[in-house]
């Protein structure tokens, strides 16, 4: 639907969340969303000072895209990375 604003099909939905001058320091933008007007959502991770870490995505669509062609996807496969650093961290 051209009323949402996005990639159709894609993972960056038209409500999108991008860092701001509040982002903690250090955050880094691994992925950025190809919305028209430039509305794309960012992915972003940071590591707390007590030694965690935070992966987000700025798009409400990022679940709803999992499930397509499964791991092959690149959406699955982020964060199927994600979900096994996490589990393997200390």
């Amino acid at each position: 639907n051209s009323q949402q604003q996005r990639i159709p099909g894609g993972a960056s939905g038209h409500e999108t969340d991008k860092r701001s001058p509040n982002s903690p320091a250090g955050t880094v933008v691994l992925a950025r969303g190809e919305n028209p007007d430039g509305g794309g959502g960012e992915v972003v991770t940071f590591e707390t000072e007590s030694g965690g870490a935070v992966f987000s995505v700025g798009s409400i669509t990022w679940c709803g895209s999992l499930s397509h062609n499964n791991y092959e996807n690149n959406v699955s496969r982020i964060t199927g990375n994600v979900l096994t650093r996490f589990a393997s961290a200390p």
